[in-house]
C-alpha cells in the first residue's frame, strides 16, 4: 500500500508548497522582501522604523518552511 500513496504524497507536497508560498508571501517580490529582511540586522531595522515588517517577514519564513519541514519529516516517518 505504501508504494501506492509515494506519488500521491509527492503531488501534496507540491501542492503544499505552492499553497503555502502563495498564502504566506503572495509573490516572488514579497519572499525577496522576507530573506532581504531575514538577512538584515534587526538593530538597523529599528533605526530604519521597520522593526514590525521585519518581525512578521522573519515569521513568515519561519512558518513557511517549518510547516514544510514538519511535513517532509512526517512522510519520511511514514514511508522509511
Amino acid at each position: 500500500m505504501k508504494p501506492l500513496l509515494f506519488p500521491l504524497a509527492l503531488v501534496f507536497d507540491v501542492l503544499a508548497i505552492w499553497g503555502l508560498f502563495k498564502v504566506l508571501f503572495g509573490n516572488w517580490n514579497m519572499f525577496c522582501r522576507c530573506v532581504y529582511y531575514y538577512f538584515k540586522p534587526d538593530w538597523l531595522s529599528h533605526l530604519d522604523g521597520d522593526c514590525y515588517e521585519d518581525s512578521v517577514s522573519e515569521f513568515c519564513l519561519f512558518l513557511y518552511f517549518g510547516i514544510l519541514g514538519l511535513l517532509f519529516w512526517g512522510e519520511a516517518v511514514y514511508f522509511f
